[in-house]
């Protein structure tokens, strides 16, 4: 598995065709270089900012425990 920040894709050899990259988009996907700060300013405060105006807003984080996901 490879993180392409840039793209927000992830992408992985398919193991049913070793030859064949699949790759999948998000609308965030942080490799492990990735910071908090970075992850907070780039994807969590802007909903934040528009929940504070009165909108809904949730903000799913998938991940290891202990990757860091709730102090985010």
């Amino acid at each position: 598995v490879s993180i392409d920040d840039l793209r927000h894709q992830a992408k992985l050899v398919n193991p049913r065709n070793r030859n064949e990259l699949l790759s999948y988009t998000f609308d965030g996907c942080y490799g492990r270089d990735s910071t908090q700060l970075r992850i907070f300013a780039q994807d969590v405060a802007p909903i934040v900012e528009k929940a504070l105006s009165g909108f809904n807003a949730t903000i799913f984080a998938y991940g290891n425990t202990g990757a860091g996901k709730t102090f985010t």
